[in-house]
């Protein structure tokens, strides 16, 4: 399910993907799945209402993929690091 190539969080194309990611993987499993797998992840934080929301953790948690809106704000911060010359305050890269 997972794609073999690895995804750059900065291209344009990254949201395209993530969301194809969300869909094929929602179509694929059952909410009680999706919960089975956070279990397994042992996820300990507040289960959202949504079942995408549920999926979306999976994503991040499982494959590394960070929402689009979080690969946006991290891209943002590295810009910022690197204009003020300063590499060292870049956010530390989880993904």
């Amino acid at each position: 399910m997972k794609p073999s190539y690895l995804v750059n969080f900065e291209d344009a194309s990254y949201e395209a993907e993530y969301q194809a990611a969300v869909k094929r993987v929602m179509n694929a499993f059952k909410g009680d799945q999706i919960l089975e797998f956070l279990n397994g992840l042992k996820y300990e934080g507040k289960l959202p209402p949504t079942r995408r929301e549920r999926m979306e953790i999976l994503l991040e948690k499982s494959w590394g993929w960070a929402p689009p809106h979080v690969a946006k704000h991290l891209a943002q911060q590295r810009v910022e690091a690197m204009v003020k010359g300063n590499p060292n305050s870049l956010p530390a890269d989880n993904y």
